[in-house]
């Protein structure tokens, strides 16, 4: 991996900023914790790490230049609920297509499927833009931005 461009090269990661659950302003929802979201973090960065060295290695653009916004972002936001889900013995991923929340409150829903949940939750947004994401109207639960 040594002929790897500078910008396919695994930058590493510290926890040296890495606040306590005393230090949080409000507290994390659903028993997360700090660690939770670092961890979190550190195998989405190496997931994109390890698919773009092979994309790489095969000849194509890197997967954020390989997918439109739309679809990177999409992306993003299902491996980060897929590892919430993985992470939270309070949180199961909805099973509703395009349902809100993305987590739910686990044995709220049937079949952790709902359209509109009004039950609490964890809505997963991904974006490039510090103000790129957006609901549509006021909704119950938490909101996770990425």
């Amino acid at each position: 991996m040594a002929d790897l461009p500078n910008f396919l090269r695994l930058a590493p990661s510290s926890r040296q900023g890495l606040r306590t659950e005393a230090q949080l302003p409000v507290p994390l929802p659903y028993h997360l914790r700090p660690e939770d979201i670092m961890r979190l973090v550190e195998d989405l960065h190496l997931l994109l790490h390890e698919l773009n060295v092979q994309l790489h290695e095969r000849g194509y653009e890197r997967l954020e230049e390989l997918l439109d916004p739309a679809g990177f972002s999409g992306l993003l936001s299902r491996a980060i609920v897929d590892g919430i889900h993985r992470q939270s013995r309070a949180l199961d991923r909805n099973e509703y297509h395009n349902g809100y929340p993305d987590l739910v409150p686990h044995g709220v829903y049937p079949g952790n499927s709902v359209q509109h949940g009004t039950k609490g939750g964890l809505e997963v947004k991904a974006s490039r833009y510090p103000s790129g994401w957006q609901t549509h109207g006021p909704r119950a639960g938490w909101f996770c931005i990425v």
